[in-house]
């Protein structure tokens, strides 16, 4: 029975948040029901209504208990992971998250981990936002590793419906029609375990090689070698903590397809080519941060128009903050 004067039925145990709170308060839950390990031992739902916020702050970046749903409504908001917490947020248990309202991530970084057998909907309508590009990683609950890559959510997806489903033996599919946007969105991100070339396949969770349309996530301690002199695949972003390096084995390195490379603090982008020579589409951009490295020779960064260099910029070896930016002609 609803402080609005109406009544709801559920199928299964649910708790309702009908006060703005965090997720371990039972005044944030109606008649004082918050959901617990042993109030849900057979699994509970959890609907949150109009107008209320719930945080899962208290949480501390996991939800050890068997959750099976929760609804956010139209007009209400769940925010996932504690604000300025590095380490994500993990479901223990196969959930549904089904978001008529807004869902936002709240954490400064890691993955919202889901293990198989979950779905995340967004309705028509509804949204997801993260102050920072956030990922979905796929994790077996008997080991606790990744399977298969990452599922990029980006910033914010809005304007549309969106569906993220995970089966039984861990393989994601993604649908629908709501906009995608922020640091590499909408692509699958593959994260580095192991120093490798880029193709080799044991070098990346999941054991999968990147392909289509991706992006790359290079852990501090771990070098990513691209040998050769063309990238042919679509790599939409870098992320490079540890070392990236091109060119190896190539007077020059050409990429067919536009990226984004960020280079963050302790990480490095190494030239290897024997000619110092990097070509870029327009639209490209690498950004070196405070405390990153660029291992330049004197490398000339240059535009390819209609299968020519166009304009050139060379840079000796050099520390962040610095940007280059490809602009379209």
């Amino acid at each position: 029975m609803l402080p609005d004067g109406s009544i709801e039925t559920y199928d299964s145990v649910t708790a309702i948040a009908i006060n703005s709170g965090d997720f371990t308060a039972a005044g944030t839950f109606l008649g004082g029901f918050a959901p617990s390990a042993d109030i849900c031992s057979g699994g509970c739902g959890i609907e949150v209504i109009s107008g209320v916020t719930l945080s899962t702050a208290g949480l501390n970046g996991a939800l050890n208990f068997d959750i099976t749903s929760i609804t956010v409504a139209t007009g209400a908001t769940f925010q996932l992971g504690t604000p300025g917490a590095s380490t994500g947020f993990k479901f223990s248990s196969a959930v549904t998250l089904s978001i008529s309202g807004h869902m936002s991530f709240v954490g400064s970084g890691g993955y919202i981990r889901l293990p198989p057998g979950s779905d995340f909907n967004i309705t028509a309508g509804g949204a997801f936002s993260s102050a920072i590009s956030v990922s979905i990683e796929i994790f077996d609950l008997l080991t606790g590793l990744a399977i298969g890559p990452l599922q990029t959510l980006g910033t914010l997806i809005s304007g549309g419906t969106f569906t993220l489903s995970v089966s039984a033996s861990g393989s994601a599919t993604t649908a629908g029609t709501a906009t995608i946007s922020g640091g590499g969105s909408g692509s699958v991100t593959f994260l580095a375990t192991k120093s490798g070339e880029l193709t080799d396949a044991t070098v990346w969770s999941g054991g999968l090689a990147p392909s289509g349309n991706f992006s790359l996530s290079i852990p501090a301690g771990i070098t990513i070698t691209i040998s050769g002199g063309t990238l042919s695949l679509q790599m939409l972003r870098c992320d490079v903590y540890g070392t990236l390096a091109l060119g190896s084995g190539s007077a020059t390195f050409t990429f067919a397809f536009p990226p984004t490379i960020i280079v963050r603090s302790s990480g490095k982008l190494l030239d290897q080519t024997s000619s110092n020579v990097f070509l870029f589409p327009s639209n490209s951009i690498i950004a070196v941060l405070s405390g990153g490295g660029f291992g330049a020779k004197g490398t000339a960064l240059k535009i390819v128009q209609g299968g020519g260099a166009g304009a050139s910029f060379t840079l000796t070896s050099a520390t962040g903050p610095l940007a280059c930016g490809m602009l379209p002609g």
